[in-house]
């Protein structure tokens, strides 16, 4: 680790972050207690906004560079359908702040609030049965749906698109670029 990772400067900036975050999730929890409430999803749409570098430790090993994947815009109804079944019980309203790393829902919502797009959920095949797992972007995910976002944007790994393709109803997705 760097040694200037517990210089008495970094540790203040690091106890300042979090303090400025916890009050940001605070805020958020009141906000989000008000039906009205709302945050417009802000995502990346095309290959030349996306920078894979940010998701780098956190991306499937063979997501590498633009040529690598596509991006489609799904039903958020139809990519419930495709994904494991779990899904639909974690990602609920009642579970937002319950299921998922609250500081991660914080980033998001404050990612949005600033208009900030963000990268889509990448999708991977779960090997036991024909459905799909979101690999990267959980969180972006279960915000989006809290707002009850009708359409997602999703990254689709070029070695699974096929079946991608095959799995989800044609009509409740489009390709995008």
């Amino acid at each position: 680790m760097d040694k200037e990772y517990f210089s008495l400067e970094n540790q203040m900036k690091r106890i300042e972050e979090n303090e400025r975050r916890e009050k940001n999730k605070r805020c958020f929890k009141k906000k989000m207690k008000n039906s009205t409430f709302s945050i417009l999803p802000a995502w990346h749409l095309t290959k030349s906004e996306i920078d894979l570098s940010h998701i780098a430790n956190d991306c499937h090993k063979d997501l590498k560079k633009d040529s690598d994947y596509s991006l489609y815009l799904i039903n958020k109804e139809e990519l419930f359908r495709i994904l494991d079944d779990c899904y639909r019980t974690v990602y609920t309203k009642e579970k937002i702040w319950k299921s998922h790393e609250p500081d991660k829902i914080t980033s998001v919502l404050e990612s949005w609030e600033n208009s900030n797009k963000l990268i889509p959920p990448i999708l991977i095949l779960d090997l036991k049965e024909e459905k799909f797992l979101i690999q990267d972007g959980k969180h972006r995910f279960a915000v989006a749906n809290y707002f009850d976002a009708v359409y997602i944007p999703v990254i689709i790994l070029n070695q699974i698109e096929k079946l991608f393709l095959k799995l989800a109803n044609n009509s409740l997705i489009k390709k995008l670029e």
